[in-house]
């Protein structure tokens, strides 16, 4: 199913020598020339929407920012218009963008995060966000498994059925370690009534990356193994692991072996270029103990299954044209967007 994939490299791979560089504009904004744009309504929805991702999600590239735009029925139908947006955001020292380069190769897409006076903007609108200049300074590891995360995060969003709800940044504390907490994924689907959460934590190669893994492992091991205890969840949450490729989830895999760090629970993995099938149902795998070693198995979840869309375009007129925020919350209501637009945002070049 996979072979037309298996060899390609992920973007957020690992690259050895490579480094992030600031590739924004010269200058500084200073804050009281916002608030004079805001003043003028030159700031609209588009941009306060973008900032709220950066919020949420840390770093994001070009492409997933249109794809959160375009689930919130708000898309840039262009590349053009796109670009022109986010430099408008640049210019005004709101986000910050960053590519990655080695020796003389740069790569091919750029990465957003959140700047001064987005973070001041986002206050005064009330939307909390953690965001400090340090941030801006993680390594390409780091940036990279978070763009993993937020692939696999926006992947479900867009395709599966049962989708509900996520956040980019959920904190994950061991009650046996005094450590610094861990920040995961973690995805909502809704099963009849009930509430399924999935963890999910992305594991890029680099340098001492096996050692860093076990490291910070063991946080999860502790978590679930001392799940009880924990407030912070009221459902035990499925375990899933975003690997750079095929060959990486059972490097990923040995470490867990060979460190002792496996519990009583399924640890799920998967790999990026998986994310960009159109069908995530059969994109997640589980390592199987079996008398001939371990087996490799792919797992078919009817629960990431999407919708076909045929169930939301045989709609009623009466729907069709009703305001989309009467629809149940969740898959169509996307679909809707997709197909209709949001109602309540009108379209700017």
């Amino acid at each position: 199913m996979f072979t037309d994939i298996e060899n390609k490299i992920s973007p957020f791979a690992h690259v050895k020598g490579e480094v992030k560089r600031l590739d924004g504009f010269q200058g500084e904004v200073a804050i009281s020339q916002v608030l004079n744009k805001i003043e003028r309504g030159h700031m609209n929805e588009i941009i306060y929407k973008v900032l709220s991702y950066l919020a949420k999600y840390e770093f994001l590239t070009s492409r997933q920012i249109n794809q959160l735009l375009t689930l919130d029925g708000m898309g840039l139908d262009t590349s053009k218009k796109l670009v022109r947006k986010m430099d408008q955001i640049l210019r005004d020292k709101l986000i910050t963008r960053y590519c990655f380069s080695r020796f003389e190769e740069t790569s091919s897409y750029r990465v957003y995060a959140l700047d001064k006076n987005g973070k001041y903007l986002l206050e005064a609108k009330g939307i909390y966000t953690d965001w400090k200049p340090a941030d801006n300074f993680k390594s390409p590891e780091v940036v990279k498994g978070r763009l993993a995360i937020n692939q696999f995060l926006i992947a479900v969003a867009e395709k599966v059925g049962s989708y509900e709800s996520s956040d980019a940044k959920k904190e994950i504390i061991s009650p046996r370690v005094n450590t610094k907490p861990e920040t995961a994924g973690i995805i909502y689907l809704r099963k009849e009534n009930k509430k399924v959460p999935i963890l999910t934590e992305a594991v890029r190669r680099g340098d001492n990356w096996k050692k860093q893994f076990v490291k910070s492992f063991k946080v999860y091991k502790d978590f679930f193994e001392e799940f009880k205890r924990n407030n912070n969840y009221n459902i035990e949450p499925h375990f899933i692991l975003v690997c750079e490729d095929f060959e990486h989830m059972k490097e990923v895999y040995n470490q867990i072996i060979e460190n002792d760090l496996e519990f009583d629970k399924k640890i799920f993995f998967t790999y990026d270029l998986l994310q960009i099938e159109k069908d995530l149902s059969k994109s997640w795998f589980e390592f199987i103990k079996t008398e001939k070693g371990i087996q490799v198995k792919t797992i078919d979840i009817n629960l990431l299954k999407p919708i076909e869309l045929q169930q939301v375009i045989v709609m009623n007129k009466e729907d069709i044209f009703s305001d989309s925020e009467t629809l149940k919350d969740g898959y169509m209501k996307r679909i809707y967007y997709k197909i209709f637009g949001n109602p309540k945002y009108k379209s700017v070049s």
